[in-house]
């Protein structure tokens, strides 16, 4: 259950997060209603039920707005996937209420953590190399 904190003039959100509501705040949504996946790539990323992804991503921060606004919206093109992913809405520490991102070594925020059968495969941390599409589309092709 996450829980709302206002700092400043900005609500966070802080443990597990879904989607929509992350969709709910304003600079997520203007990001993921903007982006429009490349769907050559889509087509190559095959449905698999052993990948999961958890998302760390900080509700005040400007690059999570950009990338997790639109990854939410490459998972909303490719629903099929079978994907599991796990959202984890952090404060500038990088911590939140109930520890869950403290089982990530991680220093960036977002940070896509991808498994495939409980291992992990790869990251994308704080901005793609290419783009969602291609770095996912890379990390779970040679996982």
């Amino acid at each position: 259950m996450p829980k709302f904190f206002q700092e400043q003039h900005q609500m966070l959100i802080l443990g597990k997060v879904t989607p929509e509501q992350l969709i709910e705040q304003k600079l997520f949504r203007h990001f993921h209603s903007k982006f429009t996946p490349n769907h050559d790539v889509l087509q190559k990323i095959l449905p698999d039920e052993s990948i999961e992804i958890t998302v760390i991503v900080g509700t005040w921060c400007t690059d999570c707005h950009h990338h997790v606004g639109k990854f939410i919206a490459l998972m909303e093109a490719k629903s099929k996937l079978l994907w599991k992913v796990n959202y984890i809405a952090v404060d500038r520490k990088k911590q939140d209420p109930d520890g869950l991102a403290a089982a990530y070594e991680f220093t960036k925020v977002p940070t896509f953590i991808i498994k495939k059968e409980g291992r992990e495969v790869g990251r994308i941390e704080e901005k793609p190399m290419v783009s969602l599409e291609v770095d996912l589309f890379s990390i779970i092709k040679r996982a």
